[in-house]
């Protein structure tokens, strides 16, 4: 199809201490506000191939107060192109389509994406919905989005994009949302759904949200730091769609993740980082199913924590390890607030519970701290050295054998 391009292009050279820089040049003001002369898009021009070009007389060149649907078609977006956003604006690009949105700014000329008022939560933002591998965002900032709590950029089921050398700033909520994985089918979304590369997300409510199964496209080398909460929401849930089915990686990124709505169940091989803090919603289990398995191993200077979005003991209810691969292990790790009785099976209630012979865990140099002490702090067939209870008799570890039933007889182990 024909490209149908806005504006004829016109090569501008101009140094770094004329324009907007992005990384490597000496920071500059943003360009100023003002879309009196802007060229305002009729939304329904984009059911074919449309290219955005820039108008180096203008401070701004586009005004958008409507919905952008891409569907089957291209939207690109040429460097140096600043588009304002009324209340009206935003632009949606629909899920199971051909469609592409394709932004690719340089370090000197970033594509700017903003509300007609610097305030957050003045326009929805964007949101891109197609599986297709061309969609990529690269040297953009966005700004301002937010309305109807929704994050600045949004990347929904299914979809792909690649997102590098970008700034998601002033929004609302998060600044990023990431939900490629399709809730209640529990599909394998892939590693490189979503790809992000030195990317900053800063002066947003949070930085991130993401499905549970998106955490591991959080990868180092982003900046998220610098909200209002510097603090990493994932979703989690007790349907089948929230589990991890693929072997994963969640980062320090210098900054909690907060499991909110239920359990977290893996299938593969969850690997935790040294540093990395784990916060649990109420009632929620971790649980390492049979085929999955835990890697889970900290350092004296930086050991993982497994704690509770609330400090409050018994907030939330166990480790369940499952699990008969050989490789689990938990290691200089701070398990808290655990053992919670609301909900599960006697015999799985616990802190740390394994509750069959055939269920592998080794367990070593962890401190538990506000657990139940109705239980002991390790159920169950592992291997267990090194452990302290804060609060608690520090023998009070118990192993799947005589002992075990004996010093913890008011529940039936299967």
């Amino acid at each position: 199809m024909k490209q149908k391009r806005l504006f004829k292009t016109l090569t501008v050279v101009l140094s770094c201490t004329s324009i907007l820089y992005f990384n490597s040049c000496k920071k500059e003001e943003m360009p100023e506000r003002g879309n009196e002369d802007a060229e305002l898009l009729d939304c329904s021009i984009f059911t074919e191939d449309i290219v955005l070009e820039k108008n180096p007389e203008r401070n701004v060149d586009y005004l958008i107060d409507c919905r952008v649907r891409i569907n089957g078609s291209k939207l690109t977006i040429e460097p140096g192109v600043i588009i304002e956003f009324t209340e009206n604006g935003w632009i949606e690009q629909r899920g199971n389509s051909e469609g592409i949105i394709s932004a690719i700014g340089t370090a000197n000329d970033p594509i700017i994406f903003r509300g007609t008022k610097n305030s957050k939560g003045h326009w929805k933002g964007i949101k891109i919905g197609s599986d297709n591998n061309e969609n990529e965002l690269k040297y953009i900032k966005l700004q301002d989005a937010g309305k109807e709590n929704l994050a600045g950029l949004r990347v929904g089921t299914n979809a792909h994009l690649k997102l590098s050398n970008s700034e998601i700033s002033n929004n609302k909520e998060a600044g990023l949302s990431i939900f490629t994985a399709t809730p209640f089918v529990g599909v394998d979304v892939g590693e490189y759904a979503v790809n992000l590369t030195n990317n900053r997300v800063f002066n947003n409510a949070y930085p991130v949200s993401v499905h549970v199964q998106n955490v591991n496209n959080l990868t180092p080398g982003n900046d998220f730091s610098g909200n209002d909460r510097d603090e990493i929401e994932v979703e989690t849930g007790n349907s089948s769609g929230y589990r991890i089915l693929q072997d994963v990686t969640w980062n320090n990124l210098g900054m909690p993740y907060i499991l909110r709505g239920g359990d977290v169940r893996t299938r593969g091989k969850l690997t935790i980082e040294p540093g990395v803090i784990m916060k649990f919603d109420l009632n929620a289990n971790l649980t390492i199913t049979k085929d999955g398995s835990i890697h889970a191993v900290g350092t004296e200077e930086k050991p993982i924590v497994f704690t509770s979005i609330e400090n409050t003991p018994q907030y939330w209810r166990s480790i369940q390890a499952e699990s008969e691969q050989p490789v689990n292990e938990i290691a200089y790790a701070i398990i808290e607030n655990t053992g919670n009785e609301s909900t599960g099976s006697r015999w799985k209630q616990g802190n740390v519970v394994s509750y069959k012979t055939s269920h592998v865990l080794n367990i070593h140099d962890v401190k538990f701290r506000n657990i139940n002490p109705k239980f002991c702090a390790v159920r169950g067939p592992v291997q267990v050295s090194n452990i302290s209870i804060e609060g608690h008799d520090p023998n009070e570890v118990c192993e799947h054998n005589e002992d075990h039933r004996q010093a913890d007889n008011d529940y039936d182990m299967p």
